[in-house]
């Protein structure tokens, strides 16, 4: 059965959550420029793509310590999760879905959010982030990127 809910993006140049409502479908009053349906998780991931090849992979975690009840639908800092690097296992189509969709825009580079619904045993894209927040680990990793490729050339 098909999600009842629907993910409402008002605004669309955002992070960190910022602008999104989810509604249940019969209650939908909300005026938005994005609609699209929820579909559950098991688990998230951000994939790092440089030149059509992934680069780093993290997941979503709720950080220790989290109060239980915080919001499971939107994963941000301020609902208690952080990326993780440290035994991350990513579905076997993670990798190659992301590696796709930054193609399919026709970038050079994204961070591209995924989920993994457990029922469908399948990945999808939730968005390419152009513009990532980078810092320590995720720094070397594009610049490592970057040069090796300036090198192969």
């Amino acid at each position: 059965m098909p999600s009842r809910s629907v993910v409402v993006r008002q605004l669309i140049d955002a992070s960190e959550g910022r602008g999104i409502t989810i509604c249940n479908r019969e209650e939908l009053n909300v005026q938005a420029p994005l609609y699209t349906q929820y579909i559950p998780k098991k688990r998230e991931y951000r994939v790092h793509v440089w030149a059509n090849r992934a680069i780093d992979v993290q997941e979503k975690r709720r950080r220790r310590g989290q109060d239980g009840n915080k919001e499971f639908q939107v994963r941000n800092t301020a609902n208690g999760y952080v990326f993780c690097r440290d035994s991350v296992n990513p579905p076997e189509d993670c990798i190659p879905t992301a590696e796709a969709a930054v193609r399919a825009l026709g970038r050079t580079y994204g961070a591209v959010d995924i989920i993994w619904n457990e029922k469908q045993n399948k990945c999808f894209v939730l968005e390419v982030n152009s513009r990532p927040g980078m810092q320590g680990t995720t720094v070397k990793k594009y610049a490592d990127a970057i040069l090796g490729n300036l090198h192969v050339r």
